[in-house]
């Protein structure tokens, strides 16, 4: 579905979710909220200058724009991770670990949208550091997003948010709490002229606002340039799917 720098599914149990529990350290959500009318039908004006979640991801078949060959690709992988996004000043930050046929694969993004960089990370502990110029399609902000309809999960009040279509292969919904605007789930399918198939991104310990201590960069990526190190691409399939504001999903 979407992503190269980058900026953007649903996991399995027992030692699997163990071994993904990421915990934000963020500080605690400010006290005020979102107007409880509908969430971000402006985009990020007026609502979060900043967001911080833990996410599980699980994908089944799923629609993806492969940024190496151009090509669509259907995946079918299960993935967990933190994110934190600084709308204000444009720093992304992004870890996973994700299982793909079968293969594990971990890391770690951190971009700077001021000049135009982002590093990664091969290890969540340590690892070799690579720097890339980011894709000039990424996204630092939510788009306006359409009301598609209201009602509840549980007894939590939700609204049903469709992002802008900017392809023709996948759609895009995202569930929201109505009260504060805090995001819960992304549901995207294959649109009905490609083979079915589907992911689920599910949200926790959602915060509206960044973590800045995630966007400070390891030793390892201190002294790299863009010619000192090929740009690594690793990462690519997944970032953008768990960054929801990207115009490639």
């Amino acid at each position: 579905m979407q992503i190269s720098l980058i900026f953007i599914l649903i996991l399995f149990v027992n030692n699997i979710v163990e071994s993904f529990s990421f915990s934000s350290s963020s500080s605690s959500s400010s006290s005020s909220s979102p107007s409880p009318s509908q969430c971000f039908f402006k985009g990020s004006e007026n609502f979060f200058k900043g967001i911080t979640y833990d996410y599980i991801n699980s994908a089944y078949n799923a629609n993806y724009m492969n940024p190496l060959t151009g090509e669509l690709d259907q995946m079918t992988f299960y993935e967990a991770g933190l994110f934190s996004a600084d709308f204000d000043n444009g720093y992304i930050f992004y870890q996973y670990r994700r299982n793909e046929n079968s293969i594990w694969e971990e890391g770690i993004t951190i971009a700077f949208k001021s000049n135009g960089t982002q590093y990664f990370l091969d290890s969540l502990l340590g690892g070799n550091c690579s720097v890339g110029k980011i894709d000039p399609e990424t996204q630092f902000t939510i788009p306006p997003l359409d009301l598609v309809s209201q009602g509840t999960m549980g007894g939590v009040n939700i609204e049903f948010l469709e992002y802008p279509q900017t392809n023709n292969y996948t759609a895009n919904t995202l569930i929201v709490n109505s009260d504060n605007c805090y995001f819960m789930s992304l549901n995207c399918h294959n649109t009905p002229s490609y083979p079915p198939g589907f992911s689920l991104l599910t949200f926790y310990n959602f915060v509206n606002e960044a973590n800045s201590q995630l966007f400070e960069l390891p030793p390892q990526c201190w002294n790299l340039d863009l010619d000192s190190t090929p740009p690594n691409q690793i990462y690519s399939k997944s970032i953008s799917k768990i960054f929801p504001f990207q115009t490639k999903y």
